[in-house]
């Protein structure tokens, strides 16, 4: 069972019963911008990032990977949960998210909108 508290800010503190830390979950669609509820990104040629939007919570899938769920760690920045990695995405002049790096185990790859 999972514990939320909402903030008047729109930020939601979360603790699950595995016993993880709070994690920050912001509304992230207002944040990211994305053109519409699923984004690719190219990490390398036929290996891509599938980002959604499901009911305000952001996910990511990998090529032939399952869909796992990513949470804020700032306005730009998201990790998730069940591997040591973290998602950066970075906007154009309109506010636009036009990439991301992904950091995982010391490597910094960046992947453009498909």
């Amino acid at each position: 069972m999972a514990h939320e508290l909402h903030t008047p800010g729109g930020v939601t503190m979360r603790k699950d019963d595995l016993g993880w830390a709070w994690h920050w979950m912001m509304d992230c669609a207002p944040y990211m911008k994305l053109n519409s509820d699923e984004e690719t990104f190219e990490l390398q040629p036929g290996f891509n990032l599938v980002v959604t939007v499901e009911s305000g919570q952001l996910k990511m899938q990998a090529t032939g990977q399952g869909k796992v769920p990513v949470y804020a760690e700032s306005e730009t920045k998201f990790f998730p949960t069940v591997i040591p990695a973290e998602i950066e995405f970075f906007k154009d002049d309109q506010g636009k998210v036009t990439y991301l790096i992904l950091h995982q185990n010391g490597h910094d790859l960046k992947a453009p909108k498909k």
